[in-house]
């Protein structure tokens, strides 16, 4: 190899290394957020599904506010170019069916079922296993005979921003995330929730 290869080599794995990196910070720093809300207990899963105690949904829509934000002006600044992912509506919709059955019977999500592996539930190594299990199967006997299918039907090959849908500055719609979020937190706090 060349010396330029050598160093532009060299140059992307560093990157890569360092996308890994930041990648493991920011999620030890989120998983130690969700210990702390209590968002792991099942309890406070089931809660969240029947309206009974709404922390979890409380918790998310706190870190998807402070993500907008934080993508926005990290990418107003030049420090990240993210560019949407092409939308593909069946698979979707299909994955968040599934996702919200397998969350409703199992009590958690990807996120708080590896916070509780953490924490050293055995429920939640159940739960991987069987998340495992099903992602093999899928993969292996499922998606090779409807795969193109699937990603056929309702396929944008431009993602969709609403920002860019609507024409107007993305902080104005992040504004508006921030007005429903809020209004929602002041609805649940006074309903006890």
């Amino acid at each position: 190899m060349n010396p330029e290869m050598l160093e532009h080599n060299a140059a992307g794995s560093s990157i890569y290394a360092m996308e890994l990196l930041s990648g493991l910070v920011f999620g030890a720093i989120f998983g130690f957020l969700l210990q702390r809300a209590h968002v792991l207990r099942f309890d406070k899963q089931l809660g969240m599904l029947r309206f009974k105690d709404m922390t979890v949904m409380k918790f998310m829509l706190s870190a998807a506010l402070v993500g907008a934000i934080g993508m926005t002006a990290l990418e107003q600044l030049y420090l990240v170019n993210w560019e949407s992912r092409f939308v593909v509506l069946l698979p979707f919709i299909l994955g968040g069916m599934l996702f919200g059955l397998g969350w409703a019977i199992c009590g958690y999500c990807p996120g708080t079922l590896l916070g509780a592996m953490g924490e050293g539930r055995w429920d939640a190594g159940w739960v991987f296993l069987g998340g495992l299990a099903g992602s093999i199967f899928y993969a292996n006997l499922v998606n090779p005979y409807i795969g193109d299918f699937l990603v056929s039907w309702g396929t944008y090959r431009e993602g969709i921003d609403l920002d860019t849908a609507l024409g107007v500055s993305p902080w104005l719609v992040i504004a508006g995330f921030a007005a429903i979020c809020l209004s929602l937190f002041w609805w649940l706090e006074k309903r006890g929730v």
